[in-house]
């Protein structure tokens, strides 16, 4: 009796999941507490459960990776090409600054 309630339960769970992914709601929560109430019975739901959870830590290491690469002195370098003066951020452009200031072709 337990093992229908628990099984009828999780693919409730499940399929009101999959229904809120389309509508507000949380739809992916709801769709790992169906297979985990699922997995206590079938391997399947415990197979699919244990993909879920190491594709969430796959992207959490690989966010946390990327993140610790970005984050240098803090200050980014948004904007550094518009402010600097003519090719002086390694661009190559066809402009100079002549001595008064003024844009004047490169040779």
């Amino acid at each position: 009796m337990l093992t229908a309630a628990t099984t009828a339960l999780g693919t409730i769970l499940v399929i009101l999941g999959i229904v809120l992914l389309v509508l507000p709601g949380p739809g992916l929560l709801l769709i790992a507490a169906g297979l985990a109430l699922l997995a206590r019975h079938f391997t399947w739901a415990e197979d699919l459960l244990h993909r879920a959870r190491t594709s969430l830590d796959d992207r959490r290491t690989r966010r946390a990776t990327a993140d610790a690469g970005d984050a240098g002195d803090g200050r980014e370098d948004r904007g550094a090409r518009a402010t600097s003066p003519s090719g002086a951020d390694g661009e190559d452009d066809d402009t100079g600054t002549g001595s008064d200031g003024s844009v004047v072709p490169a040779a």
